[in-house]
């Protein structure tokens, strides 16, 4: 029998996703993005991240929280919260909180204000500490041209995982019974793959609307915007 619970945690380890509607002020720009996701088919909650950018500083919030029902019984419940900091293309800081089921971890990063902009970071975890050097990135959807790099930071394990991004072509995608011209993309993490779509709208080139990864149980997890839902 296939373990639910190993699945959801393995499918949440690389899924920090985002989704659409954008709002501008004479300040600032600020954009949210909600998906619905769905174990098997199966609807098992939501991801809402917002990202506000001013200048060359961004800061990113995000709410996740998913949950298994088999009839009355939960079998499995996770939450996350993660704020970053983001200077240009770069982490500055990240500070996240997750609880699954009864197990709670956090991490913390920060850089070394002492060494130059964007070269050292301290990361503390709910299993130890380690110092990352260079330009970190997080596994951020909402800009595909942050996701091309070796390696990215999951903020969910703290583990600084090894990644490829690479553009597959144009393809129509249907969610919901609606049809989309999207750009397709592979994103590969260690022995683990993901494929992700974006749209082209009027205040976004690649606006991302899906995300589809299969774990290795055989278990499917969707993730659509919400958009494909109004």
């Amino acid at each position: 029998m296939r373990s639910t619970h190993r699945a959801i945690v393995q499918a949440i380890t690389f899924f920090l996703i985002l989704c659409a509607s954008l709002v501008q002020t004479a300040q600032a720009q600020t954009e949210q993005w909600k998906f619905k996701v769905f174990l098997d088919g199966k609807p098992i909650g939501d991801h809402v991240t917002q990202v506000k950018t001013q200048g060359n500083t961004t800061s990113v919030e995000v709410d996740a929280n998913f949950k298994v029902k088999f009839w009355f019984y939960t079998a499995f419940d996770y939450k996350h919260h993660a704020e970053e900091q983001w200077q240009g293309k770069c982490l500055k800081s990240v500070d996240t909180t997750t609880v699954k089921s009864t197990e709670k971890s956090f991490i913390k990063m920060q850089d070394d204000q002492y060494s130059e902009p964007g070269k050292k970071f301290y990361i503390e975890t709910h299993e130890g500490k380690q110092t990352l050097n260079g330009c970190i990135r997080t596994f951020a959807y909402w800009q595909p041209e942050l996701l091309d790099a070796d390696h990215l930071l999951n903020t969910d394990t703290g583990v600084y995982e090894e990644t490829t991004f690479k553009r597959l072509g144009n393809e129509k995608k249907v969610i919901n019974s609606r049809s989309y011209a999207t750009e397709k993309y592979k994103l590969t993490v260690g022995d683990k793959v993901l494929y992700i779509w974006y749209t082209k709208t009027k205040t976004n080139p690649k606006d991302w609307l899906a995300l589809e990864s299969v774990t290795a149980d055989g278990y499917e997890i969707q993730y659509y915007s919400e958009k494909a839902y109004d």
